[in-house]
């Protein structure tokens, strides 16, 4: 039996050491802005100058619930990002990550309630009783907590009924579905989706209402984080300053450059030319904040998201929440303003 255990640790240190540097690679979700920033060599000029090869990974095709955090763990990606609830989440639940880049305040229309054009519901007031579609932990059930108790109908949660029945569902594709097919009502989710875009563009949709003015997710949760598990950042922190400088560089270009990186993103993500457009060329819909240089700003965002959510009842901080010191080491000082891996300095 020991001989088992120390073989089983002796495997345990040789595959956190692969986790670590595999082959000289680093592997990068393919998002947007990744898709672009590979298309125009940034990714290559930036890593390759450091011994390192980028690999995009598509973890859209991965339909295992926390398969990110299993690619991020065992080191076959390298950096993901969400808003602040998946962020928090996962270090809650004991995951070690770093951020080293976050964006400052999204747009009230980066997350609706929408319904049906056909359909008779028009207002939170017509939903009352009914059913919405979101996806926990995310975006869409983080604003629907605001609009709809801005409205007067608060929706279900785990520990309290509410006027607005939620279905929690598995993905954006999913919620689309059951509304075309009546099975629920409503939804609350990123109109920017690919599956909603084009249902929106189609007009199919309604939009029902945006976030409040001023509201917590525009200001504080809807803002974007990237992260890496601790042990990999603090391993190649020349790394993670690399991408954070990709990330600033790629964003700029496709604010000024919309309609070529909408043609990149539609070919290299696979998605119609229409939606891709709604995604970056249209300046009302289009999400891509900037940095936040701040390290200071960071941490307090967050914080305002534990303490404001907490008021409303969100069972995730209700049942625990990350200290201050937490929080502060959470935020990696060293890819801020002032610190020894910033591109801000």
């Amino acid at each position: 039996m020991k001989k088992q255990l120390l073989y089983l640790l002796l495997f345990a240190n040789l595959w956190t050491s692969i986790a670590i540097a595999k082959d000289n690679i680093v592997y990068l979700p393919l998002t947007n802005i990744v898709a672009v920033a590979s298309r125009k060599g940034w990714t290559d000029e930036e890593f390759k100058k450091l011994g390192y090869t980028p690999k995009t990974v598509d973890v859209l095709t991965v339909k295992i619930s926390g398969a990110t955090a299993a690619l991020l763990d065992r080191g076959d990606l390298n950096f993901s990002s969400s808003m602040a609830y998946m962020a928090t989440d996962y270090k809650l639940n004991g995951f070690n990550t770093k951020v080293i880049w976050a964006a400052q305040p999204t747009i009230r229309k980066s997350v609706l309630v929408f319904t049906l054009k056909d359909s008779p519901y028009k207002s939170e007031a017509d939903l009352k009783g009914k059913t919405i579609g979101t996806i926990r932990y995310c975006c869409g059930y983080a604003a629907a907590l605001e609009i709809f108790q801005h409205a007067g109908y608060p929706i279900d949660t785990d520990l309290k009924k509410g006027d607005i029945r939620v279905w929690i569902a598995p993905g954006s594709t999913q919620i689309q579905q059951a509304l075309l097919a009546n099975k629920i009502q409503g939804a609350s989710d990123h109109l920017q989706v690919t599956a909603h875009t084009n249902a929106y563009l189609e007009g199919l949709y309604r939009v029902v209402d945006t976030l409040p003015e001023n509201s917590i997710y525009q200001q504080f949760g809807g803002r974007s984080y990237v992260y890496g598990t601790e042990k990999w950042i603090n391993a190649h922190p020349d790394l993670a300053r690399a991408y954070g400088r990709i990330i600033d560089k790629t964003i700029n270009w496709i604010l000024t450059h919309s309609d070529e990186a909408a043609q990149i993103i539609a070919k290299d993500l696979r998605i119609p030319i229409g939606v891709a457009r709604f995604q970056v060329a249209n300046a009302e819909w289009a999400t891509l904040a900037p940095s936040e240089h701040s390290w200071a700003k960071t941490v307090e965002s967050l914080k305002e998201v534990q303490k404001q959510y907490k008021n409303l009842g969100e069972p995730l901080y209700l049942k625990k929440t990350l200290s201050d010191k937490e929080l502060e080491s959470f935020i990696d000082k060293r890819f801020f303003e002032g610190g020894e891996y910033s591109i801000y300095n």
